[in-house]
């Protein structure tokens, strides 16, 4: 039984209409992660970057 099963679930690994699906979700997900991890990082570098040096004679900084 468990061999025609095996048998059934490489079978089903060569329909179109079976494997494609989940692959082209798979693909969404992994662009959609992968812009918002890249947004993320932006904004956290950003919001952790060191102020701006003060110029030379500026005197609200001391």
């Amino acid at each position: 039984m468990a061999e025609f099963g095996v048998g059934v679930f490489f079978q089903a690994l060569t329909i179109p209409e079976v494997v494609l699906p989940p692959l082209v979700v798979a693909a969404a997900i992994d662009v959609a992660g992968a812009a918002a991890g890249a947004l993320w990082r932006r904004r956290r570098s950003a919001a952790n970057a060191p102020a701006a040096p003060a110029a030379a004679g500026d005197l609200g900084a001391l």
